[in-house]
């Protein structure tokens, strides 16, 4: 039912049918009528994975929100990309990335320390120099208190790359 869903959803079924758009309150839905794990799975094996994650570095906020659902249902791989793409939107939308951002656990793709750290898989010096100019400039500007420890961690975090 999910795959077909999910299928459906991106117009995989048909070629010449347009897709319906994948949206987030059709992912919000699928994750918690069958959990994020199938969810993602599923996501993941077609192109739909890279929309979402395309949606979230493009900081898209309603995409961004997702992110605590979609990371309970990560595996290795869609972990890596989850938190590339959190990293992403971090200087374009820093209040709603660091709303969903952890200060501890275990591996989450949602924690400071890795979203924070600009873990892009292919980078250049000059890229990492613009990305932390950005992202500082814009993590200092969050002004909501109840956000004041993760973005303090998140600058510490700016502060170390190099």
């Amino acid at each position: 039912m999910l795959l077909l869903f999910l299928l459906a959803a991106l117009g995989a079924t048909s070629a010449t049918i347009p897709p319906t758009p994948l949206t987030p309150s059709i992912v919000q839905a699928e994750i918690r009528d069958h959990g994020a794990q199938p969810v993602v799975a599923q996501l993941s094996k077609t192109e739909a994975w890279w929309q979402v994650t395309r949606n979230i570095g493009a900081g898209k906020t309603d995409w961004i929100a997702l992110a605590p659902d979609l990371a309970g249902g990560t595996d290795a791989a869609t972990s890596e990309t989850l938190g590339i793409s959190l990293a992403e939107a971090l200087p374009t939308s820093p209040h709603a990335v660091l709303a969903v951002l952890e200060l501890g656990g275990d591996a989450s793709p949602l924690l400071v320390g890795r979203v924070c750290s600009a873990p892009f898989l292919e980078d250049t010096a000059r890229h990492q120099h613009l990305y932390k100019a950005e992202a500082l400039h814009s993590v200092s500007a969050v002004a909501d208190a109840q956000l004041s420890t993760v973005k303090a961690a998140c600058l510490d975090e700016l502060a170390k790359i190099r």
